[in-house]
């Protein structure tokens, strides 16, 4: 178990080589503590990653540096919508990465967890029109799954809330890296995210009131370009570090200076939703939202799940108002995921445990049984991280890396990894 501070690095899974990190302390000490136990892997995101990203959406190599120079003028623009605690954990991180003597300086560090929106911000304006040609065969990766169960639908454990979580981005440099990152801030609550090092932002945590959260790509016109805020990641932390329960979630996330399109799938004790937002315009889908009759039969993507105790979200909205006021668009991906991944949890509905809630978010894996396992062909490889979340009980599943690994479990405790794993 390496250490620094009150921060430590432990191994979780033996031989997949899957570790956790737990860091406490103020933010730039939890910083510090990233960085230093992380050194490597931060050296490698924040170097490479955002390049690949770039290269996923067909940028070519020689734009690459002149769109992360923008990039960058943009988040810097945008620094005085950061709270000062994650300004200085960013700052933390950096100075513990060259500590170790990698070269990560605090700019790069920003970049990473606020370049998605920064650079959303201008491209969806531009993208946004063209995306019918993505139907007919140009690749433009806009991907993400979740749903959020409970109460009929989880009956065989009591009507649980389980959240499942399919964070499908490139798993080039982030899979290499990926694990648990395990927060005790001295502001706010213990949280536990599935993620890759240098993120200071989260795409996809649980606190230990049991509210988790995760986003998915909307392209949309509704934007606020060079103006987006801190992004979308942050916003998510701020959600996952302050909101004890889904109420004080949307509000975050309702208050939040946005620029570019997101949903927001939310699970919580008292049950689950998705907030749907772009630069300007807010909607909740709550689970027993109702699609609107008026709105049936008409070019606009329908709700299938009519569950008062089910939601579903892939890369488009629902609310027919959000998505007139955005001017977003549904790629038929997108269309098929939502299809499937519902008609799954529907024909599961009622028999949906932690088994099969881990099974239903995966349902694109090659080793699945269902209708999504020739998504990705023969590829070993997971997209990112999936995670199912047993919100009440504050447990998780993670799987990332390889599709025949085994899942990571883990309770999130007062005591922390200490205490879970057993150690002094």
């Amino acid at each position: 178990m390496a250490t620094c501070g009150k921060g430590y690095l432990v191994r979780i899974d033996g031989e997949n080589g899957k570790y956790l990190l737990h860091v406490e302390g103020t933010p730039y000490e939890m910083g510090y503590q990233h960085g230093y136990l992380l050194a490597e892997g931060v050296y490698k995101m924040v170097k490479e990653y955002p390049k690949v990203l770039l290269r996923g959406y067909g940028i070519p190599e020689e734009a690459v540096p002149l769109l992360l120079s923008i990039g960058n003028l943009v988040c810097a623009a945008n620094e005085r919508f950061v709270p000062l605690e994650y300004i200085l954990e960013m700052r933390g991180i950096a100075d513990g990465a060259r500590a170790r003597g990698y070269q990560v300086s605090y700019e790069e560090v920003r970049l990473i967890n606020m370049a998605f929106d920064a650079i959303l911000s201008i491209a969806y304006p531009i993208v946004t029109p063209l995306l019918p040609l993505q139907d007919m065969g140009v690749n433009l990766p806009i991907a993400c799954n979740a749903f959020v169960a409970f109460g009929e639908a989880t009956k065989p454990i009591g009507g649980k809330v389980l959240m499942g979580r399919d964070f499908m981005f490139t798993e080039e440099v982030f899979g290499d890296y990926a694990l648990l990152i395990e927060q005790f801030p001295k502001r706010g609550h213990p949280f536990i995210s599935i993620t890759a090092p240098s993120f200071v932002g989260v795409t996809s945590a649980m606190n230990l009131e049991g509210v988790s959260i995760g986003m998915d790509m909307i392209p949309g016109m509704d934007t606020r370009p060079i103006m987006s805020g801190m992004g979308c990641l942050l916003i998510a932390r701020k959600v996952v570090q302050y909101a004890s329960d889904l109420p004080e979630a949307i509000n975050i996330i309702k208050n939040a200076v946005r620029g570019v399109p997101w949903a927001y799938p939310i699970g919580s004790p008292q049950g689950g939703a998705v907030v749907e937002s772009s630069a300007d315009f807010f909607a909740v889908r709550y689970t027993d939202y109702r699609y609107p009759k008026k709105f049936r039969g008409s070019c606009l993507p329908d709700q299938i799940e009519d569950k008062d105790d089910l939601v579903v979200l892939t890369n488009h909205f629902i609310v027919p108002e959000m998505i007139l006021k955005s001017k977003s668009y549904a790629i038929e991906d997108s269309l098929w995921r939502y299809e499937t991944l519902t008609s799954l949890l529907l024909e599961s509905y009622g028999k949906i445990d932690e088994d099969k809630g881990r099974a239903l978010i995966n349902f694109l894996s090659p080793l699945s049984e269902g209708p999504g396992r020739d998504y990705y062909g023969n590829k070993e490889t997971v997209n990112g991280t999936t995670t199912l979340y047993n919100n009440t009980d504050r447990e998780l599943w993670a799987l990332y890396r390889l599709f025949r690994d085994p899942w990571v479990h883990y309770k999130l405790t007062q005591g922390g990894a200490k205490q879970y794993f057993g150690l002094s």
